[in-house]
Parts: C-alpha cells; sequence; structure tokens
C-alpha cells in the first residue's frame, strides 16, 4: 500500500513555486504529486486560487522565505484548506487580513494584478474539470504563467504582517431593485457649414421649395435654378451670378461652387474674394482678380473671360500640362474626352455680367422685350418673332473724352443726321441698345414695332444714326459683339433711316422715356441709348 502524499511538502513547493526558486528536480517532483493524487491536485488548485485572491485583493506577496513566522501560518491555513475537498472557492471563509507594513507599487505592479485577475478567473474554471487529464494540464499552465508574471513584475518585496481574524459576519442586506437606464439619444451630427449665401432673385423658380434671398447654402447643398436669374455670394465675399435653367453644388470649399449645368459669371472685386473655383464636370476655372463666365453643356464646358484674367485646367487632370491662363474676350474649353484646356470661339450669347442687368430692368411697354445676356453676333440676326428687343450693354463706362450723339435734349425726333450734338467728357453711364429686325428668312416686306422704355435714371444721350452708332460701338458695346461685319464703317444700315420711312423716336420732358415707332424692311434698326450710371457706394471697410 503506498504512502500518502506528504502534503506539507506540497505545500512548500507551491510556495517556491510562487517565488520562482524551484530547481528542475523540484519541478518534476511537483509535477508528479499534482499528477499523482487526487488530494495534491485540489492542494494545488485551491493554493492557485488563493493566491490570485490574495494579489487581486491586496497586492502581491513576496519573500515568505524570509518570515518564519508568515511561512508557518499559511502552511496552517493551507492544512484547513486542503481538507474542503473540491469545495468552490467562494465558499472559502476569510480567516486572514494581511496588512501591509510597506509597500512600494510600480506601475508593472499594478499591471500583474490583471494577470493575476485573469489566473483567479482560470483557476474557477480549471476546478470544475480538475479530475480530467486536460485540466491537470491547464493548472500547469496556469502555475507557469503565475510564475513567470510574478517574478518579473515587481522587483521590490513587500512586506506584509498577517493577523488572525475571525471570519467575517454575513450582513443581509435588501435586495435593490435592477436599475432601469433611460433610453439616451444618439448624438446629432454637426450641421454642415455655410459657405455662401443667396443674397438676390428675379423672376426666379427653384426646383427646390423655401429658397429666398437671405437663405444660407450649405456644403453639399444642391441648388436648382429652372426660371429666372439669382445672385449666390461665397463666405469670401465673391458674387457668382446664376441664369436659368442652371444647377450648382455647394463644396466645402468657403470660395467654390460646382456649376453641373447651366450657366453663371463670378464677379471678384475685393480682395478676399480673389481666388473664386468654379468646377464643372470638365474644367476648373480660378479667378486670378476678374469677371468671368462658365456655361456647361450636356459635353462641353466653357469659360469666357470678360475681363481680367482666369486659369483654367481639365477636371481631375493626371497629366502634367500647365493650366491655361485666358485674358480678357479669350475663350477657352474642354469636352467630355479632352485631355487638355483649348482655345474657342466666343460663346453664341453674352453672359449676365452685372446683377444690375437683371435687378434695374426699365419699365417696358409695347412690342418690346428685354434680354439679359444679349447674342454675341447681332449681324443678319433673324428674331424668333415680331417683337423689338432691349439689349443691356457696358455698365459704369466713363466718358474720357467728348462724344457726338444723334441727340441729346428731350423732344420728338423723325430726322436723325450725323452732325447730332455733343455730349463732354466726364460723364459717367449705362448703355442700352434698342434692336429690332425682322424673323425668319423673309426680307423685303415692312414690319412695325411700336415701344415705350422708361428707365429709373435721366438719359442723357440717344444714338439713332448708324455713323453715331459705329463710333461708340467700341466703348458701349459688349466686348465681342458683332454687327454687320460684312459692310464698311458708315455704310452701314443698322441706325433708323427717318422720316420716309415713318421712324420716331422721342425722349420725354423728365428725361426718363424713350418712345420708338420703328420699321424695317431690310436688315436692322437699332437706337443706343445713355442712362446716368448708378453711383457706386462708398467704401466702408476699415
Amino acid at each position: 500500500m503506498s504512502e500518502p502524499p506528504n502534503e506539507k511538502q506540497m505545500a512548500r513547493l507551491l510556495i517556491g513555486l510562487s517565488e520562482g526558486r524551484l530547481n528542475d528536480a523540484q519541478r518534476r517532483e511537483l509535477r508528479d504529486l499534482v499528477q499523482g493524487a487526487a488530494a495534491c491536485r485540489a492542494a494545488y488548485i485551491d493554493y492557485v486560487t488563493m493566491h490570485a485572491m490574495l494579489e487581486f485583493r491586496h497586492g502581491r506577496i513576496e519573500a515568505y522565505s524570509e518570515s518564519t513566522e508568515s511561512e508557518s501560518q499559511l502552511l496552517e491555513s493551507f492544512d484547513a484548506q486542503t481538507q474542503l475537498g473540491e469545495a468552490s472557492c467562494e465558499s472559502f471563509p476569510e480567516p486572514f487580513k494581511f496588512e501591509p507594513r510597506a509597500q512600494r507599487r510600480s506601475p508593472q505592479h499594478r499591471a500583474g494584478h490583471v494577470f493575476t485577475l485573469l489566473g483567479y478567473v482560470a483557476g474557477k474554471a480549471i476546478r470544475k474539470h480538475a479530475a480530467t487529464l486536460s485540466g491537470i494540464a491547464a493548472a500547469l499552465v496556469l502555475a507557469l504563467v503565475l510564475v513567470f508574471v510574478f517574478k518579473g513584475v515587481d522587483d521590490d518585496p513587500v512586506e506584509l504582517e498577517v493577523v488572525i481574524n475571525e471570519p467575517p459576519a454575513v450582513v443581509n442586506e435588501p435586495l435593490l431593485e435592477p436599475r432601469v437606464d433611460e433610453p439616451v439619444e444618439p448624438p446629432k451630427p454637426p450641421a454642415p457649414v455655410v459657405v455662401a449665401t443667396l443674397t438676390a432673385e428675379q423672376d426666379a423658380l427653384w426646383a427646390e421649395s423655401a429658397l429666398a434671398p437671405g437663405s444660407p447654402l450649405r456644403v453639399g447643398q444642391r441648388f436648382t435654378l429652372t426660371e429666372g436669374f439669382a445672385e449666390v455670394t461665397t463666405a469670401r465675399g465673391a458674387v457668382v451670378l446664376l441664369e436659368a435653367p442652371t444647377t450648382i453644388e455647394l463644396t466645402d470649399n468657403n470660395n467654390a461652387i460646382r456649376l453641373h449645368a447651366g450657366r453663371l459669371v463670378g464677379i471678384c472685386e475685393t480682395e478676399s474674394s480673389k481666388g473664386l473655383l468654379v468646377r464643372t464636370p470638365h474644367m476648373d476655372i480660378t479667378d486670378i482678380g476678374t469677371r468671368f463666365g462658365v456655361w456647361v453643356k450636356p459635353d462641353v464646358s466653357l469659360t469666357y473671360v470678360i475681363e481680367g484674367e482666369v486659369q483654367a485646367s481639365v477636371t481631375n487632370a493626371i497629366h502634367t500640362d500647365r493650366p491655361m491662363r485666358l485674358t480678357a474676350q479669350q475663350t477657352a474649353s474642354v469636352g467630355a474626352a479632352a485631355q487638355q484646356v483649348t482655345a474657342a470661339d466666343p460663346p453664341s450669347r453674352h453672359f449676365v455680367a452685372d446683377w444690375s442687368c437683371i435687378a434695374r430692368t426699365p419699365v417696358l411697354e409695347g412690342d418690346i422685350r428685354y434680354e439679359p445676356s444679349p447674342p454675341t453676333n447681332l449681324s443678319n440676326r433673324r428674331s424668333e418673332d415680331e417683337m423689338i428687343r432691349l439689349f443691356p450693354e457696358r455698365r459704369r463706362v466713363r466718358l474720357d473724352r467728348p462724344i457726338t450723339a444723334t441727340f441729346t435734349q428731350p423732344g420728338e425726333y423723325m430726322k436723325f443726321p450725323a452732325t447730332g450734338a455733343v455730349l463732354p467728357a466726364g460723364a459717367q453711364v449705362d448703355a442700352y441698345l434698342i434692336h429690332f429686325d425682322q424673323p425668319g428668312h423673309d426680307h423685303g416686306s415692312l414690319m412695325t414695332g411700336r415701344a415705350t422704355i422708361t428707365f429709373d435714371r435721366p438719359v442723357v444721350a440717344v444714338m439713332a444714326n448708324s455713323v453715331h452708332l459705329d463710333q461708340t460701338q467700341d466703348q458701349f458695346a459688349l466686348p465681342g459683339t458683332i454687327v454687320n461685319e460684312n459692310q464698311p464703317p458708315g455704310r452701314r444700315t443698322r441706325g433708323v433711316e427717318g422720316a420716309d420711312n415713318l421712324d420716331f423716336v422721342s425722349l420725354s420732358d423728365d428725361r426718363t422715356t424713350i418712345t420708338v415707332v420703328l420699321n424695317v424692311d431690310g436688315l436692322m434698326d437699332q437706337v443706343r441709348v445713355l442712362v446716368e450710371a448708378e453711383p457706386t457706394k462708398a467704401n466702408t471697410d476699415p
């Protein structure tokens, strides 16, 4: 009959294991004891569990061998614990209270608590299957982990004084009702940043509702103007004029707009507004202090410089070509499959380059229609109806020299001699062009149009003679406008002919109303009207 295992020796081996001072022979002896007897296995698991509990509650225990009194008390405790057999570790009384005399804890020491807590949880799981071979192997692995963790975690021993206490009394506390947390609403995402404002509109109709002057425009918003005109001002002060039908989108740049389709004009008159970027499906246009138009069609994007300078490049270009720089009256385009920006012919219609062309529309009566974006080529133009057209021309033109006008005073005129009247230098004016031609391709039949135009400012001069119209063409016509390109100057039939053809032009006594009766049986009749320009607003910036 074999001798019962030496449980005292088992306890000493476990203490040596926790302190990391077992040699190879002692390790083999501990392994044989654990594998050979159920009592040793139970003692081994209880000791590992207790050691983990003590470490978790009181900190790491070191240098038991240095204190004979502490070791003997631990061995007596071990004797009592091994008699509990397979009892659960939760049923152990708590007979010891460890009070540290001196305790020096380091970050490595605190990290050791985490591994010890894992040992405690693992020990509970191993106890349930300790009788199996896998349970024995798991216990050995746990012991080895604890040896290495306890050996390397803290180099400073903690001196402990062991005091024997009675088991604590069990206090019956009333059960608390489970806490029910109120649902927490998820945080709301931040509102998109405002990068522009809708500052004005004229006869505007939007595909989106609730848009009105003063509406903030935020990053990512997309808008479609189906009718009329609108003015958008970026956060940096650049002005963008939209002409329907047009679709735009706001980007995360506070001085940029994406143009998906339609026409716009960018105006950068302040230092902070320079650098306005207009992105199209085909081309990026960057302002260099200027006024420029952009027109996006399904298969091509076009930009035209009204004044100043821009830089144009292919959208998302990956090639190394340098961007194209354009100056006044230059045009460039990029097609759907193009790899570079190329020079192009001017657009077929002018861009609305000034909000006053929209907001300050004269009052019209009779057979007349206002077009804020006139065609660029009026040579041999054929209208789609029998209406007189009123086109805005250049704005805020200051006369640097005297000019000859057909008349400058109120009255009724049926004769329009080339001698005319002189308008002195120094005045600042806005120009308008009255244009009347026959519809279609029918020549020779007489067509009459009657109209009254009332301005909100005084008229200072009228050019109704072809000579006067030609002499002031470069000064007042929109850049790039073509008129009678096949006829020599001085012989163009663009003006009104006078009494023989029953043409009639009058200026009211208060100088605000022009009345015309025009008869066309050939190419066209035109009258240029100059009105006082609106005074420039004083700059209030510091």
